[in-house]
């Protein structure tokens, strides 16, 4: 791991698969992650996510809910149920900030939950710490 000139540690094997159909808040999330010197791939919808997820299987998943033809519950729900995949860590993204709807995210193997509009330094301290985590023995 070496540090970019800013010195933000940079994470040259950590792909994270952001799945987000809001293109504003996509390329937000793309330009703070790959800044920090993550690789950042991209899906709008549900199906996507599950196609770039058999092509390369991410460090971690950013996962938006409300993403259009399978929604962010059901793919989350398909992640977890394959064992193949289902240590990938998934952060939730949602506009709903009730802790219900957290503790739901969570109790079906989200491994943080992040309410819209995100502060850049959460993001990244969530994603860190998950991809920091998965790669200690």
């Amino acid at each position: 791991m070496s540090s970019d000139i800013t010195g933000n540690r940079r994470h040259s094997a950590a792909v994270v698969l952001l799945a987000e159909d809001d293109e504003t808040s996509a390329e937000g999330y793309d330009q703070l992650l790959t800044a920090s010197g993550y690789h950042v791939t991209r899906a709008k919808d549900g199906y996507e996510a599950l196609t770039q997820i058999s092509r390369e299987a991410p460090s971690l998943v950013i996962l938006d809910l409300k993403l259009p033809k399978l929604d962010g519950w059901e793919l989350l729900k398909r992640l977890k149920g394959d064992a193949a995949i289902a240590h990938i860590p998934i952060v939730i993204v949602t506009g709903d900030p009730l802790p219900s709807h957290h503790e739901l995210a969570r109790s079906r193997g989200g491994a943080a939950v992040l309410t819209k509009p995100i502060r850049p330094n959460d993001l990244l301290d969530v994603v860190r710490r998950h991809v920091l985590s998965k790669a200690l023995p």
